[in-house]
């Protein structure tokens, strides 16, 4: 397991310190800073200092059957984590790193998201629905269905910053609005276009991009589910999953072993995707690749 600086893209020396022989499944990155956490395969998981490396709590980790996800909550005081094998979704305290609460799963957890308030916690199961539960109580408090035939469920979802937009991503991506538990879009990448694996909202809420099986990451306007722009192509496998900074920057992981940072800004429209992929291209050189296209240059 490494961290790594997106501003430089280095990876930083303070590497926590991981049993190689435990594979890890998932992690998650508290929005205060002070705990990185990492399920491994036998449901352990695992806490650390990301800024010293030091692990936090006992060294053998807490089985929580957490390797399968792990999500904070939005002021870092709960950790919720669920696992491949557990029927159950386990809150804790992350100041005593105690189990305060278990929330009941039908069928076994595959994604969960707390909403920025705090007050919501999503959760998919192999079911073709979503679940919505209040974390202070344990009580669900809505479902939002899925397509009929989406009985594996969903394998990611992803609150934006204001909470208003919920999107899981399921054969389809579903966009729902929150308040009022209705659909708002569906997201269609176009016929034959592979599976999407991953899903995150940008900080104004007026993106959402998705990582598909064919490597590629697309941008959506998730209020009417039209494509933003083309795809963004880099990859050279399946993306993984995908996530923005707080200043807007899009990183993406890939089953080719990369995590690639890019500027979603680029690729809102076909020119500065080109240009973004291209590299500089002045004046002269456009208007003999594309005399008839747009006047602009890439600089």
């Amino acid at each position: 397991m490494r961290l790594i600086d997106p501003r430089t893209s280095r990876i930083l020396d303070r590497r926590p310190a991981v049993n190689p022989d435990k594979l890890i499944r998932a992690t998650a990155l508290s929005p205060d800073g002070r705990l990185l956490a990492a399920g491994e395969y036998n449901g352990n998981v695992r806490l650390w200092n990301p800024q010293t490396g030091a692990v936090v709590g006992s060294p053998d980790g807490y089985l929580l059957l957490g390797e399968k996800v792990l999500a904070f909550s939005p002021d870092s005081s709960l950790l919720a984590a669920a696992s491949y094998h557990g029927d159950q979704v386990v809150l804790v305290d992350t100041r005593t790193l105690r189990a305060v609460r278990s929330i009941p799963m039908h069928l076994v957890a595959q994604a969960i998201d707390f909403s920025p308030d705090g007050r919501t916690l999503a959760t998919a199961g192999k079911e073709n629905k979503i679940r919505l539960w209040d974390p202070a109580t344990g009580r669900q408090v809505a479902e939002l269905p899925l397509d009929d035939d989406e009985d594996y469920g969903a394998r990611s979802l992803a609150f934006s910053r204001d909470g208003r937009l919920l999107a899981a991503v399921a054969d389809g991506t579903h966009v729902w609005d929150v308040s009022s538990r209705a659909q708002v879009a569906r997201l269609d990448a176009g016929e034959g276009q592979p599976g999407t694996s991953g899903t995150a909202f940008s900080p104004d809420g007026r993106l959402l991009a998705t990582g598909h099986r064919d490597g590629a990451v697309r941008l959506w306007d998730p209020r009417t589910g039209t494509q933003v722009g083309a795809p963004i192509i880099g990859h050279d496998n399946q993306v993984l999953a995908v996530a923005f900074s707080p200043d807007g920057r899009l990183a993406t992981s890939s089953d080719d072993g990369t995590i690639r940072f890019w500027d979603p800004r680029a690729h809102s429209d076909p020119v500065r995707a080109l240009c973004a992929q291209a590299g500089p291209v002045w004046q002269k050189q456009w208007s003999r690749i594309a005399p008839d296209g747009p006047s602009s240059a890439c600089s």
